[in-house]
């Protein structure tokens, strides 16, 4: 019913020590998982670290939809102290996703930032690797840009409505 519902479930499923997260309409390059694993190996100290996404886009409403994300995110992995999370591409060592909650789908998109302010809240280090790219194909229809946006603000709200309240709320 959800994505944030289904990577929650492939992540307890999968195997492996490291989860790599993207979405349905992200494509990886060739070198997009050796440069990943290169990351990981380079930075034992991070808990995760998500990547570089670059736009594509074919009118103007994908345009402008990848221009007002791509600031965000930009401020998230660059300038933000703790936004440092974007499933559009993230890779995570498994234990500290799970010691810092998962992606939570009651929260729908607002999953992102709420495990992103968990790894912070525990002193866990989430890095941006700008040298992993993930092409995100932005389809340039209202209707998809606002039950998206919809999707994260109804999560928010269902987060600060939470009793007891969580402590990273102030956050």
């Amino acid at each position: 019913e959800h994505d944030v519902a289904l990577i929650a479930v492939a992540a307890e499923a999968a195997r492996g020590e490291v989860l790599l997260f993207t979405e349905s309409h992200c494509l990886p390059e060739p070198e997009t998982l050796a440069a990943a694993d290169a990351v990981v190996g380079l930075h034992p100290d991070w808990a995760g670290f998500s990547c570089r996404s670059e736009p594509v886009t074919h009118d103007l409403l994908s345009r402008i939809e990848a221009e007002s994300f791509g600031r965000d995110i930009e401020f998230g992995m660059t300038q933000h102290p703790w936004r440092k999370v974007h499933k559009q591409c993230f890779v995570v060592r498994k234990s500290a996703y799970f010691q810092a909650g998962g992606f939570d789908p009651k929260f729908g998109h607002f999953a992102d930032w709420l495990i992103s302010a968990r790894f912070h809240a525990l002193g866990l280090t989430i890095g941006y690797a700008p040298g992993v790219p993930i092409h995100h194909v932005y389809i340039g229809k209202f209707d998809e840009w606002r039950r998206l946006t919809s999707d994260f603000v109804e999560g928010q709200m269902r987060y600060l409505a939470l009793e007891p309240s969580d402590p990273l709320g102030a956050m």
